[in-house]
């Protein structure tokens, strides 16, 4: 019976393997005094302040270059994005507009949003933004803009529309 239970090497082996894998960003050994406690989790604190912010830290923003400065763009800022001859229009519902040479395609790789949707040729809107939309236009706080065909299919798979008894005018989409 004494065969089967595995050495005390072999569990602190087995521990320390384990805990390796879960990427700790440190350790603690028994007996431990309040002072290595507190520089351990002091180094801890450092370590995550000072750490790179990555883009998991803050899914929701992005920064914009504004003359000398960087501002922080909260994606549920955004209530539409326009081209317009190799720039884009960010317009905010703080009635700000930064105006970037980027086009909208580079834009949307860039920065993958769920709630911003492509409508049109020319335009982004963010669906948290949106307050109505019919067969041609799409209303995002009161400024109506056109419906692009080509990007119906794809919008009307995002929005969340309520089935009733009644019959809904939505136009059948054709997937090409």
């Amino acid at each position: 019976m004494l065969e089967n239970i595995p050495s005390s090497f072999e569990v602190i082996s087995a521990l320390i393997k384990t805990s390796l894998e879960l990427y700790p960003e440190a350790f603690l050994v028994k007996p431990s005094s309040d002072e290595q406690i507190l520089i351990t989790l002091r180094r801890i604190l450092c370590t995550q302040i000072s750490g790179q912010l990555t883009e998991k830290q803050f899914p929701d923003c992005f920064y914009i270059r504004e003359r000398d400065c960087f501002h922080r763009i909260s994606v549920e800022e955004i209530e539409k994005i326009l081209a317009d001859k190799g720039v884009i229009h960010i317009f905010t519902n703080h009635g700000k507009k930064y105006t970037i040479s980027l086009c909208l395609k580079q834009f949307a790789e860039q920065f993958p949003f769920p709630t911003l949707q492509r409508v049109n040729r020319s335009c982004i809107i963010n669906l948290t933004h949106l307050k109505k939309f019919n067969q041609n236009y799409v209303w995002v706080n009161g400024s109506p803009i056109l419906f692009g065909e080509n990007y119906k299919k794809e919008f009307y798979d995002k929005v969340r529309i309520l089935k009733t008894g009644w019959k809904t005018s939505l136009p059948q989409v054709i997937e090409n």
